[in-house]
């Protein structure tokens, strides 16, 4: 695979440059154990490929990742021009509403939280690597899968849009995952402790938004999060109900997902690049013959179970 984007890179593919760039790992051999090294090399390769592809926000994303001290680049420079690529990502304001918090100024906290809070969607930089990693792969010459497997895998999940060589999207759907890990995302835990015991009237309201934006996310961690988030911050009103309603689906889906081994499936890594998280979890649902959950089922976790049945407090 390595010689593979190494020969597409040295014929201008930047992409190419870019899963290259991911690949490496801190403990290569390269870098003898020294993270600095690892990073400093990371963040220049990041550098060449954003030089060569300006207006491409998941570029973006990676650079702002790899500034820091002592890198040779500015973060907050970076934010602002991922925020000027991706306006409308509420995602991007979380991570600048991150750093604000790190500069402790509350006032420009709000106001990317204001931001976020308007914004149209929320979108982590993850959900377009797997198309970029297929395009890149979709010329590499791998053993040929069981075929079995291949017509399962695109006639039962209805894979339209994959590259004609499948096999190898298939044979490398742990490598994706493994740059999955690579990729930036926003500061989550800080959005939830920004938003945990809100300072003012302004801040509560963009709060209850970024909340909303974070339930209909396209990650379990993010729908997870969102929807604690609002059971807590609507127990006691009618609204309530709804939000819990919706995080006992959300604890259901999770649990069938983990029981039925999905997250392992090679199938399902490759229906997650191209369709998001959530959006694979229901078509899998679906596919194995699952609906909502019984009426009277409950999460195991007693945490979990205390948030669903109202009782938040003892949710801790």
């Amino acid at each position: 695979m390595r010689s593979h984007l190494e020969a597409r890179a040295a014929a201008g593919d930047d992409h190419a440059r870019l899963l290259l760039a991911l690949m490496v790992r801190p403990d290569d051999v390269r870098f003898d154990g020294d993270p600095e090294a690892w990073a400093k090399a990371r963040a220049e390769a990041l550098r060449e490929v954003a030089a060569a592809l300006p207006d491409d926000p998941l570029v973006a994303w990676l650079e702002a990742q790899a500034c820091g001290p002592g890198m040779g680049c500015d973060r907050l420079s970076a934010l602002e021009r991922l925020a000027a690529l991706d306006p409308g990502n509420a995602a991007v304001w979380w991570a600048l509403a991150d750093e604000a918090r790190r500069w402790k100024d509350p006032a420009a906290v709000d106001h990317f939280l204001a931001l976020a809070a308007a914004s149209e969607r929320v979108s982590m930089p993850g959900g377009t690597l797997g198309p970029v990693y297929a395009d890149v792969l979709g010329g590499m010459v791998a053993p040929p899968l069981d075929p079995a497997l291949r017509a399962q895998a695109v006639s039962e999940l209805g894979l339209s849009g994959l590259p004609a060589d499948i096999d190898v999207v298939l044979l490398y759907g742990a490598v994706y995952a493994g740059l999955m890990e690579a990729v930036f995302s926003p500061n989550l835990v800080s959005v939830s402790q920004l938003c945990g015991a809100p300072a003012s009237p302004d801040r509560r309201a963009s709060c209850r938004a970024n909340m909303e934006l974070l339930a209909s996310g396209d990650s379990l961690l993010m729908q997870r999060m969102g929807l604690t988030m609002l059971v807590r911050a609507t127990e006691g009103s009618p609204r309530a109900a709804v939000w819990r309603e919706r995080l006992r689906q959300h604890y259901w889906t999770q649990e069938l997902a983990l029981r039925q081994g999905w997250f392992n499936d090679p199938r399902f890594v490759i229906l997650r690049a191209y369709d998001g998280e959530i959006a694979a979890l229901e078509r899998y649902l679906r596919l194995n013959g699952f609906s909502d959950p019984p009426d009277d089922w409950l999460p195991r976790d007693p945490g979990q179970r205390a948030l669903v049945t109202g009782n938040a407090e003892a949710a801790g």
